[in-house]
């Protein structure tokens, strides 16, 4: 239903809202794949050569505050209703920077956990290999993602750090 709704979205023709164009057009630059294959990495490469020079504590700080700016936030404050009275409302603070949906994906040692695991290294690797390195290069490369991030995981608090409400709840 929802691929419907975009792919219709996409389709110029007139009368079109100007929000249908909106989401059209960013869906089908979305779907461009022959456009975005044929650029490869070359738009990261500024934002990678940054990555790439970093060489000590300070660089990493500042990196990752030059990262929030542009939206890749590894954390996110925002107002959420009180969950269990929908009046008052909370300034969440959440942390970020994991791929897995979860931090108990990381730390999980059930099968099903095991196999995502194993996935998403996978994953990183044909990711890497599509970046131009080659298999055992990109080999290394995932299993140092998934173990960052792991530690991350071990690091990270379940659920949000902290709320705090916006207004007095009423009884």
């Amino acid at each position: 239903m929802e691929l419907g709704l975009l792919e219709s979205a996409a389709v110029v023709k007139p009368g079109r809202s100007a929000t249908d164009q909106k989401i059209g057009d960013y869906f089908a630059s979305c779907m461009d794949t022959a456009t975005i294959n044929k650029k490869g990495l070359a738009p990261l490469k500024s934002e990678l050569d940054r990555i790439q020079a970093m060489s000590d504590e300070p660089d990493v700080v500042a990196e990752i505050a030059h990262l929030h700016r542009l939206g890749v936030a590894r954390c996110s404050f925002w107002r959420v209703p009180d969950a269990k009275d929908s009046k008052p409302h909370h300034r969440t603070l959440r942390q970020g920077g994991l791929s897995l949906p979860d931090r108990e994906y990381y730390l999980a040692t059930d099968a099903k956990s095991v196999e995502i695991r194993q996935r998403f290294e996978q994953h990183m690797k044909t990711l890497f290999q599509l970046a131009g390195d080659p298999a055992d290069t990109a080999a290394s490369k995932a299993r140092m993602v998934l173990e960052m991030e792991t530690i991350l995981a071990k690091a990270s608090m379940d659920g949000c750090l902290c709320a705090i409400p916006t207004r007095p709840t009423t009884s």
